[in-house]
């Protein structure tokens, strides 16, 4: 949700309750209108997808072809104590 609200600078559900906003969560599709970037829309629906077992992992969103501009500029990942040289 963190992305989708600095791009779109405006939460996805309007809910003033828990209660309410689970049921959001739950239930009702997002809108994605504020987006003109088709692939950035592809890569908030992979993020925010209800069902668990179609929700994009951290792997499928870091060589996302948003994320990496078509992998022409890959996410550089290190290992626990690398750094970059």
């Amino acid at each position: 949700m963190t992305i989708f609200v600095l791009a779109a600078k405006i939460y996805p559900f309007k809910d003033t309750t828990i209660e309410d906003l689970q049921y959001s969560l739950l239930e009702t599709e997002i809108d994605f209108s504020h987006f003109s970037s088709q692939p950035f829309i592809d890569f908030l629906k992979k993020m925010l997808s209800k069902d668990p077992k179609t929700r994009a992992t951290v792997t499928d969103l870091i060589t996302d072809e948003w994320l990496t501009e078509n992998g022409s500029d890959p996410l550089v990942l290190f290992e626990p104590g690398e750094t970059a040289t």
